[in-house]
Parts: C-alpha cells; structure tokens; sequence
C-alpha cells in the first residue's frame, strides 16, 4: 500500500554521511531508512501494538511536514506492509527512548497517522 512519512535527516555517527530516521522515535526505538530497502519496525514495539507511523494520504502528510520544527526534515512516498489504522494510546516519547512504556499526557497522534510494521522509501516530495 502508497502510503507517506516524514523523516528526520541525521547522523549515525561523526563519519558517516546523512542518514533518514522518523521524527519522532530516538534510543532504542529508532529506526533508520535508506532508498529501496524496507525496514521494520522493532520487535518489542510491533508485539506491544505499535509500528512505524506513517499518513494514509499526502495532504495529512504535508500538514504534518509543515508543523515539523526541525531544519532537517523530508517528505517520501513510501510503501507499507501490515498496516494498523486503530492506534494504540501516544506514548511519551522520553520514556520510549530507554523502552518504556508510558501514555503521552498531552498530544495524539497527528491527524491521518496510520502505523506500519514494514516501510520502504520509493520517492521525495519535499
């Protein structure tokens, strides 16, 4: 399934060049991206009912590029495997970083956000 994401371009360490990471998740839940692989999402987040967090539609996809505060940010056309559209709650997402698990007190997720358990880059919007 087309779907959209909105990466974070990083760095995995001081030699290596730009990488695409989501925007969202850092520590042990990130997750990096490059052209024409897919990746996943990981195992301990997939078995407690969360994935990789995507747009079923660019409109909602673009509206969330343009909320996005960093500098450093990308729009891709991706396809999807093992699509979640019912969202578990939002997770706090300084407690993610060392695995646990703890509801988000303000926030939600953003409108048209759909989760998978599979992405691969196909092109960039922006």
């Amino acid at each position: 399934m087309k779907a959209y994401k909105v990466f974070l371009v990083g760095r995995r360490g001081w030699r290596c060049g730009p990488v695409l990471m989501s925007v969202c998740a850092r520590g042990e839940a990130t997750v990096y991206y490059a052209r024409g692989q897919w990746s996943e999402a990981p195992d301990w987040l997939w078995k407690e009912g969360y994935g990789l967090c995507c747009f079923e539609t660019e409109e909602k996809a673009k509206d969330y590029f343009n909320s996005v505060p960093y500098n450093y940010s990308e729009l891709w056309e991706v396809e999807v495997e093992e699509i979640k559209k019912e969202l578990p709650p939002a997770m706090d997402l300084i407690a993610l970083e060392s695995k646990k698990f703890q509801t988000a007190v303000e926030d939600g997720w953003a409108e048209g956000t759909i989760m998978a358990r599979r992405v691969k880059l196909i092109r960039q919007i922006l």
